[in-house]
């Protein structure tokens, strides 16, 4: 995921223009808690932070980057309900 956020970020994967605009997020409401915003197939975390989340039968992720700080971590498991404590955990020990 690192070598990810890089090259989406690079404007290897898409466009630079684009990647502007998915990290800019909509005027409105925010997204999966508070503090986001979605941009675009990001979701946006105020303070600058990305975020990509996704789930399917047997899979889920989460993956964060902060451009600011370059700090990226990623937690995938089997089930949401087996990845959310690890994440909470992250989260608190990473988060300013």
């Amino acid at each position: 995921m690192e070598r990810f956020w890089g090259a989406l970020l690079g404007g290897r994967i898409v466009p630079n223009t684009l990647v502007r605009r998915m990290r800019r997020a909509p005027e409105g409401p925010g997204g999966p808690g508070e503090g986001y915003a979605y941009g675009l197939g990001l979701w946006l975390r105020n303070g600058g932070a990305l975020v990509l989340q996704g789930e399917d039968s047997g899979v889920w992720f989460f993956a964060t980057h902060d451009p600011a700080t370059g700090l990226t971590w990623t937690v995938a498991g089997t089930t949401s309900e087996a990845a959310w404590p690890v994440l909470h955990g992250l989260r608190e020990a990473l988060t300013p």
